[in-house]
C-alpha cells in the first residue's frame, strides 16, 4: 500500500532486489524492511520542467538466451540490482518498438522497473533490428540534461507497452 501498487507489483519489486532483503513466512507472506519500503516510497514524483525522454518498461532480469548474434555482449535483460551499471545499461537499450528513433537522439532514455526510475542516459544513436525494433546508442545522462529530473523518482506512466513517450513539461508559464 506505501508504493501504491498492486501485489504482483510488489512481488516484482522484491524479486528483483529493488526493496532489499526479504523474508518469506510458511503461509507465503512477503516481507521487507519498513526503513527500506518507507525510503522508497519517498522517491519525488518526476514533475515539471522536465526534458522529453523515451521511458522504457523493465521486467525482471532474465538471461538473454541463446545469445543475439547481433548483440552477443548483451547478456541480460530487464532489472535486477544484482545486476552492474553496464550490465544494466546493455539490458535497457535495446530492442524496443520505436517509431522514429532519429527523433530521440540526443535526448534521455529512461528505464523503470514498476514506476521508479532505475536509470537514465542520454541517447546517441540508434541501429535498427528485425521486425522493426530499435537499440539504442547511449551514454551516462548529465544533470545538465535532465538526468536528476529522472534518477531516483517514482514515474508512473499508465498502462501500455514497454515503452512510452513523455514529452517535455514546463508549467512555470501556464
Amino acid at each position: 500500500e506505501r508504493l501504491n501498487v498492486d501485489r504482483m507489483r510488489a512481488r516484482q519489486l522484491v524479486d528483483t532486489g529493488f526493496l532489499g532483503e526479504y523474508d518469506i513466512t510458511a503461509s507465503g507472506r512477503v516481507s521487507v524492511a519498513t526503513a527500506k519500503l518507507d525510503a522508497v516510497a519517498e522517491w519525488p514524483h518526476v514533475e515539471a520542467p522536465h526534458p522529453d525522454a523515451l521511458v522504457v518498461r523493465l521486467a525482471n532480469a532474465k538471461p538473454v538466451e541463446p545469445i543475439d548474434p547481433a548483440w552477443p555482449e548483451r547478456r541480460w535483460t530487464g532489472f535486477s540490482t544484482a545486476l552492474g551499471q553496464d550490465e544494466l545499461r546493455d539490458s535497457a537499450r535495446g530492442w524496443w518498438r520505436v517509431r522514429d528513433p532519429e527523433s530521440w537522439h540526443g535526448h534521455l532514455l529512461v528505464a523503470t522497473i514498476v514506476g521508479f526510475v532505475v536509470g537514465a542516459w542520454t541517447i546517441e544513436t540508434h541501429d535498427n533490428g528485425y521486425g522493426g525494433l530499435r537499440r539504442f546508442t547511449v551514454r551516462g545522462a548529465t544533470d545538465a540534461e535532465g538526468a536528476n529530473r529522472f534518477n531516483r523518482h517514482q514515474l508512473h506512466t499508465g498502462s501500455g507497452g514497454n515503452t512510452a513517450i513523455l514529452e517535455a513539461r514546463d508549467w512555470s508559464s501556464s
